[in-house]
């Protein structure tokens, strides 16, 4: 009698061992988070990187997100992703450029993914891919700016990344190339943006170049009208953005809102999850009240009246060009953040896309109501599709 109480005894303290082992590390995590109020999309689950970047896609318009790349298997060994760039007329087959993980191409929006090894030899599976664009008119030619070598170059493929060749070489003590844009009606005209702030133009294809202007700061966007070459944004490090309507002949810096007269302000609420806290709404005058505080910055390629920013202050909209800017009120203070990202839905002027660190917010109605996402880590980047209003790739740090 004695050996079977002992026995009991013994499964007794070991099952009440496990039901306090389960309690604490399952149930008692599951019950504070009901608690505090905190949402998961399980879509979206996933350990951030440590180092560089992933990148999401939703295909329900930022209601759940799926990590896409570096691909099932793929090593991302630190690298991170550099560029981004849809086919002028596949819309699903989208490029990336990455830093120590080469240039990939994927047909079906990030499902399955190659990478692009050209038979000529320029690019490795360790490739630095600072910048990647196709020719609107011949979309056979694709221009990259990678490490090759001892220095940066920019190479033309006219047969989708098969084979390349070099058409300019950063020189010594110069800025290696971060941006590139081509004229939507001429593959041959062609502007560079380096890390030095100099703007390169060629007329020519790459045989000969000139520096079109020198900017504080290294450029870190170009924005191009679909229509028309001579009018397009540059968007600085610094935060600064210039607009040119003559191809670089004058440029005028986006004031954004600076100025005596208070433009016309929206105050957008978004409601935050139960038992969220919310910041204090911020009410500010200038939402740019000095440069260098531009997170981020995008203009629609198809309307240039339409521009976004995220600010230390807070998220921005004009319609006109940026003579003239909305608030867009978030009760989250950019500040707190160290960074933020805004896009343009083409077509949708209802339609406001942003993230501040963690968090997705998007409105379909001006900002009457809004949905918002946490994902797995700080969104370095919002990209929209030029077609689906329902497709979002996120870069998440």
């Amino acid at each position: 009698m004695g050996k079977l109480f002992t026995n009991q005894a013994f499964l007794a303290i070991l099952f009440g061992a496990v039901v306090l082992v389960v309690f604490l590390f399952v149930a008692l995590p599951m019950i504070s988070s009901v608690l505090h109020g905190q949402s998961y999309s399980f879509a979206a689950i996933g350990m951030p990187q440590k180092s560089g970047s992933a990148l999401y896609r939703s295909f329900d318009r930022g209601e759940t997100w799926k990590n896409v790349f570096p691909p099932k298997g793929e090593s991302q060994n630190g690298a991170a992703i550099l560029d981004f760039e849809y086919h002028p007329l596949r819309s699903a087959e989208i490029v990336l450029g990455t830093r120590g993980n080469g240039l990939w191409q994927s047909p079906n929006l990030g499902i399955r993914w190659e990478r692009i090894l050209d038979d000529t030899g320029f690019l490795t599976e360790e490739s630095a891919v600072y910048g990647v664009t196709y020719a609107k008119s011949n979309p056979a030619v694709l221009y990259v700016s990678a490490d090759i070598g001892n220095g940066n170059a920019v190479l033309r493929s006219r047969n989708r990344g098969k084979t390349f060749e070099e058409i300019y070489r950063a020189t010594k003590g110069g800025g290696s190339i971060r941006r590139i844009a081509v004229d939507p009606a001429d593959s041959n005209h062609i502007f560079l943006g380096a890390s030095d702030g100099v703007l390169f133009e060629s007329r020519d294809g790459g045989e000969t170049w000139r520096a079109l202007e020198r900017f504080s700061a290294s450029i870190r966007g170009i924005f191009m009208s679909q229509g028309d070459a001579s009018d397009f944004f540059v968007y600085l490090e610094s935060g600064h953005v210039y607009r040119t309507e003559d191809g670089g002949g004058s440029w005028k810096e986006i004031a954004f809102g600076v100025g005596d007269e208070k433009g016309e302000r929206a105050v957008m609420y978004i409601p935050q999850p139960e038992g969220e806290s919310a910041a204090v709404p911020n009410f500010f005058t200038n939402p740019f009240s000095s440069g260098g505080s531009v997170y981020d910055f995008f203009a629609d390629p198809n309307d240039f009246s339409l521009l976004t920013a995220v600010t230390k202050d807070g998220v921005v909209r004009s319609f006109d060009g940026g003579e003239t800017w909305e608030v867009v009120e978030t009760l989250v203070r950019p500040a707190d953040e160290s960074g933020g990202s805004a896009a343009t839905i083409p077509g949708r002027h209802s339609s406001i896309v942003f993230s501040l660190g963690n968090d997705f917010y998007r409105s379909d109605d001006s900002g009457i109501t809004w949905r918002k996402k946490i994902l797995p880590g700080e969104v370095a980047k919002l990209i929209t599709h030029p077609a689906d209003s329902e497709t979002l790739f996120g870069v998440v740090k």
